[in-house]
């Protein structure tokens, strides 16, 4: 019998041992972060964020993207990187513009507000959706996109900004919405940039969670207890168990394995835009805030949504345009949105680059944003 108990605890250590060995050889690491196969939606909890400094180094003021302590982070004045540039506030703006220090207006006929796809990642100013939106149509147009900006924050830009328009559009992807959940970007990707998350009162006013925004340097300079009190408390759908170092499970990388597999697998939703819920109606909270900041400037809110990849791959996956549950939510607040699904799928079809970028492969070509904006034209 103590032979029997013996062989099997041989064998049980063995498989282990092979698990544990196999499960070393196929994570990667990269800035702290442990990811199965080095995919990014593949993470391995709990995130320590060991690193060589870089992320740190983010935080400073030095580059086009600056740390912002309400925003969390957002363009430096009269700053460069490749091909983009910011004016005076940190707008986006063209080469020319840029190195002749030409002073923003304080007054557009459209203020163009939202993430990367606003601010036209992957191709030059004049290759943007709002550039050629105002040479289509005459306008005026401030383009004040921020890359990995969700809807609050990109609401919150604007309403600081003080800009006078006469039209916001505010230009959304499917996953701005799951972004204005969280107070870290990417969190479950072991995202570092911290970011303001919306609180709704029932007397109908808000607050925001972590304002001011840690920097990229704290946030990693905390322990991860300190870290989770701080900041991921503000995460819908956080278990602060997976942020505990030292528990007996962490030391084995197949145990991490499993446990992250499990956590992923449990915080797996459906997309906010096309689902009914708690979620939703959250977001469509920061659309009313919007709202009535516009109201009382005088300015009209117009919501663009914008399909990409994720929008694309839904379709399949729906009976119809997967906008139409956020449009009409919309509609009922009164707020007037676009959306071009059918035209975007078919220049998708007939060639991807026709609306992707095709080296990038994530945002817009130029091809892409002139059929967008052209499609917008004829709507304004």
């Amino acid at each position: 019998m103590s032979k029997t108990v013996s062989s099997i605890a041989v064998v049980i250590l063995l498989t282990f041992g092979l698990a544990e060995g196999v499960s070393r050889l196929l994570v990667v690491e990269e800035q702290g972060v442990d990811y199965l196969l080095g995919r990014k939606w593949r993470y391995i909890l709990p995130f320590s964020y060991r690193g060589d400094g870089s992320v740190a180094a983010s935080s400073d003021s030095s580059g086009y993207r600056v740390y912002d302590s309400l925003l969390g982070w957002s363009h430096g004045s009269w700053k460069h990187s490749e091909f983009y540039f910011s004016d005076g506030r940190g707008y986006r703006c063209g080469e020319k513009a840029f190195n002749a220090r030409v002073a923003t207006p304080e007054r557009h006929d459209i203020v163009c507000i939202g993430n990367s796809f606003t601010h036209g990642d992957a191709v030059a100013h004049e290759d943007t959706w709002p550039h050629i939106l105002s040479e289509s149509t005459g306008r005026t147009v401030l383009n004040m996109g921020v890359g990995g900006y969700g809807i609050d924050q990109a609401v919150l830009r604007f309403m600081r900004s003080g800009q006078n328009c006469d039209t916001v559009i505010l230009g959304l992807v499917p996953g701005d919405l799951e972004r204005s959940l969280t107070t870290v970007y990417n969190y479950y990707t072991g995202g570092v940039k911290t970011k303001p998350r919306f609180v709704f009162n029932r007397d109908g006013s808000h607050t925001l969670l972590n304002v001011p925004c840690l920097t990229p340097a704290e946030f990693v300079a905390r322990p991860l207890t300190a870290r989770a009190e701080a900041v991921y408390r503000g995460i819908a759908g956080y278990n602060g168990y997976v942020s505990k170092e030292g528990e007996w499970w962490t030391g084995s990388m197949f145990l991490r394995l499993a446990y992250s597999s499990l956590e992923q697998a449990r915080h797996r939703r459906p997309p906010v835009y096309m689902t009914a819920g708690e979620d939703l109606d959250y977001c469509l909270g920061i659309f009313e805030v919007l709202k009535r900041h516009c109201d009382s400037v005088g300015a009209v809110p117009i919501v663009l949504l914008i399909d990409n990849l994720n929008s694309i791959g839904d379709r399949g996956k729906s009976s119809g345009n997967t906008w139409s549950l956020l449009q009409a939510r919309l509609k009922e607040m009164g707020i007037v949105s676009h959306q071009f699904q059918d035209s975007i799928l078919r220049a998708y079809e007939a060639a991807p680059a026709n609306v992707i970028h095709p080296t990038e492969k994530v945002h817009y070509s130029p091809d892409g944003n002139r059929l967008l904006a052209g499609l917008l034209a004829k709507r304004l």
